[in-house]
């Protein structure tokens, strides 16, 4: 832990280089906090504590109104009167690790062994939120701030669950704000988590309370059951699908000795992830000659459609619980990227 300069954080920290790659130590006062976190954040911060300066109750840091934070993506933690002044007091260095539930995480653990019948409301919000010791007036706001922060944290290094798809990693053609299922999250306990933001998704749309999950057309065309298509990976891995269209720099198909010279490569292909997959039995040891290259490409194509089929599998098993199979069925995947995420217009 790194304390600031000035300690309350109230202007941009002045101790930036002991402060990269560090916790920040901040003392609660220097103003609403997520202005605080995104000055630690700047200076290199990779996450904060909070000091709390008044005896009371712990509440969930929420940003002010007409700020969503969307730019804010390390974490913090308030901590009490007592254990801030404990830590106050302390004399050599300390080392800290965070370790605390989101709204995503209190949500799922109070609502996942909930029936899916009582999550089947028509009512403008299928459940009540507060946030201890902040003065919200009605249940409205809160309900829409706390799905806001879900998905933020859905779509932020915090959960292993949702990752930049190829594009947005690599920064090139569309879809650089979209994110994909990490295709190794395939424990039970992440996997059930997959079911309960599928039914997080039946909820939004039942409740017309549209959720900000940018997700490629590959998601949505899983999730109504429709063919994932050759255009679904270039939409989403540009970089993979132009070095299967074989071309040499000129545009030019490649030659036998083009394709020997350019592509030295293996049964073999990396996932969004970077985890990488044999496409053959013992394709790692396997080389992609120019007789078998219309093998190579329709194996790599049919894997990475498929690399996230349990994840999507789990979430259209979970949208399914609140939303009816047969009516899932009659929608194209623009209707539910409209109707289940409100940014329609992604490929």
């Amino acid at each position: 832990l790194v304390l600031a300069e000035p300690p309350n954080g109230s202007l941009p920290l002045r101790n930036a280089d002991e402060m990269r790659g560090n916790m920040a130590l901040i003392e609660r006062g220097g103003g609403q906090f997520v202005n605080v976190v995104r000055r630690a954040q700047e200076a290199g911060a990779v996450a904060v504590v909070m000091a709390d300066s008044k005896e009371g109750p712990l509440f969930l840091m929420s940003t002010e109104l007409g700020n969503s934070g969307d730019d804010v993506t390390i974490p913090a933690v308030l901590l009490s009167l007592a254990d801030s002044m404990l830590l106050m007091q302390r004399q050599r260095p300390l080392l800290a690790t965070i370790s605390a539930d989101g709204v995503l995480m209190q949500t799922y653990r109070q609502l996942r062994y909930v029936s899916s019948m009582r999550l089947r409301q028509r009512d403008e919000m299928a459940w009540r939120v507060t946030f201890h010791g902040e003065g919200h007036q009605g249940f409205n706001g809160p309900y829409r701030e706390a799905l806001s922060a879900l998905c933020q944290e859905l779509q932020s290094p915090q959960l292993p669950l949702l990752i930049p798809c190829a594009n947005a990693a690599g920064s090139v053609a569309d879809n650089r704000d979209k994110y994909v299922p990490r295709p190794s999250a395939t424990t039970p306990e992440l996997l059930d988590m997959y079911y309960f933001i599928g039914q997080l998704m039946g909820v939004a749309m039942r409740t017309r309370n549209l959720l900000s999950l940018d997700f490629p057309s590959m998601v949505w065309k899983a999730l109504v059951g429709a063919e994932l298509e050759e255009e679904d990976l270039k939409a989403t891995d540009f970089s993979c699908w132009t070095c299967l269209q074989f071309r040499d720099a000129d545009g030019q198909a490649m030659t036998p000795h083009k394709f020997q010279e350019l592509l030295q490569c293996c049964f073999t292909t990396c996932l969004t992830d970077g985890t990488e997959v044999s496409l053959i039995p013992d394709g790692h040891a396997t080389p992609v000659t120019y007789e078998r290259r219309e093998e190579y490409r329709s194996l790599v194509i049919k894997t990475r459609l498929r690399e996230s089929q349990q994840q999507l599998a789990k979430m259209r098993a979970g949208l399914c619980s609140v939303v009816p199979e047969p009516l899932l069925g009659l929608m194209t995947w623009e209707e539910l990227e409209r109707r289940g995420g409100g940014r329609p217009g992604g490929g």
